[in-house]
């Protein structure tokens, strides 16, 4: 059984002497990076709980459910209207409308750090998994190979004067 699921990985070299310690890392990052993705984009946050980052995978659901909060939010303005009594007389009254102004902005916000969140679970999973043997580091997994890889794109929360602020962050390393 175990070596169906790791079959993708074990193809290049079936017999290698570590083979064992390349499963268990496999294992430990969550197994297949696009089962990683698939799990990111069908709950946000997913892909990073999957792979051992419960804190990056509450982030990133955190700034999901922030970014729809406030699409969601309504503001209740006046609009004067133009009516017409029972005898075809016109007149004009004042009518409250609720509107929702940020739902294009928000939803979008949404779609985008949930989309980043589980990018970036696939592209951790992908490092990890191509990072070969060596020491794991305490800090997340990462061995100083996979870190030297290449670039990580990773969720950014910051709050400012107008509330917070998302977007999506890359860590370059120079090792």
């Amino acid at each position: 059984m175990r070596d169906q699921r790791h079959s993708p990985v074990f193809e290049l070299r079936p017999a290698a002497s570590d083979r064992d310690a390349v499963a268990r890392r496999i294992d430990a990052v969550g197994g297949n990076p696009h089962a990683v993705l698939t799990r990111g984009l069908l709950l946000p946050g997913l892909g990073q709980m999957s792979t051992g980052r419960p804190v990056i995978g509450l982030a990133v659901l955190g700034g999901v459910a922030a970014s729809l909060a406030w699409a969601l939010q309504t503001e209740t303005t006046t609009e004067t209207r133009q009516f017409q009594d029972p005898f075809g007389n016109p007149y004009s009254d004042q009518v409250p409308v609720e509107q929702r102004p940020h739902l294009a902005t928000g939803t979008a916000l949404a779609a985008s750090v949930w989309v980043l969140g589980a990018l970036e679970a696939y592209l951790h999973t992908k490092s990890a998994v191509s990072g070969g043997s060596g020491a794991a580091s305490a800090k997340g997994g990462h061995t100083a190979k996979s870190q030297a890889a290449g670039p990580h794109l990773m969720p950014v929360m910051t709050f400012g004067p107008s509330g917070p602020a998302f977007g999506a962050g890359v860590n370059i390393s120079f090792r």
